[in-house]
């Protein structure tokens, strides 16, 4: 027994045996193989999930590069078409001024 007359109460303290912490501490539930298993698990999770994303970048690649071609493409076609609409003012004036001098 411990008493303390400052405190005016009584501090009981058993001594345990080391029996005692061994049971209270968390024993893993798991073995070592099924340990090792989910480490496989996870490491082929691990590898199909980076074989996913090298597969997305590519996609990505792929499509990056189509978009470009097809804004090529268009700004190609959006020189033409302005090019054909200087064209076909530059064949009207000439018209109009080909009906002044008749």
């Amino acid at each position: 027994f411990f008493f303390s007359s400052r405190r005016r109460h009584t501090r009981f303290c058993l001594s345990r045996g080391l029996g005692d912490v061994y049971k209270r501490q968390v024993v893993s539930t798991q073995s070592t193989w099924e340990l090792k298993k989910n480490m496989e698990e996870l490491k082929r999770e691990r590898d199909q999930l980076h074989q996913l994303n090298v597969e997305m970048e590519n996609k990505n690649k792929a499509l990056q590069s189509k978009y470009q071609t097809k804004k090529n493409e268009l700004e190609l076609l959006t020189m033409e078409n302005e090019r054909n609409e200087m064209e076909v003012i530059k064949q009207k004036k000439d018209i109009d001024l080909s009906l002044i001098h008749i």
